[in-house]
């Protein structure tokens, strides 16, 4: 009587894990899609706004860092800032993506100041 109960446990249990294993959820990721938003290999500092329609990025070309704007649905990106000796140290977008912020330090200043620029050259105004 224990073994028929025994393997009755083994066969129920393994139908479960069978039966389990057969509905198992797709990846929550399994339709994403990836899209590259740069190409030239040289990005060292990246940000994203909060609506995921802007992004900014610094690129290093032989010491010389540059501040980039992008959308990411495409198009041409802007350059904000041009190749400098300088070292871009954070990035971060306003909430509503009407202005960037950066720390940027060079061998004139070695501790890194705070900047604030508007995107796209209009800053919204605040409440």
């Amino acid at each position: 009587m224990g073994l028929a109960v025994a393997i009755l446990l083994v066969v129920l249990g393994g139908g479960y894990v069978l039966r389990r294993g057969l509905n198992v959820s797709p990846s929550p990721f399994a339709h994403v899609q990836v899209r590259q938003l740069t190409t030239n290999g040289k990005v060292q500092l990246a940000a994203l706004s909060a609506d995921s329609r802007l992004f900014a990025y610094v690129t290093d070309d032989f010491g010389q860092q540059s501040l980039w704007l992008g959308q990411t649905d495409g198009g041409n990106n802007i350059l904000l800032n041009p190749p400098a000796e300088s070292k871009y140290v954070a990035l971060a977008f306003t909430p509503d993506g009407g202005a960037l912020f950066f720390s940027l330090s060079d061998d004139a200043n070695p501790e890194p100041a705070l900047f604030r620029m508007p995107t796209f050259g209009v800053c919204a105004r605040n409440p």
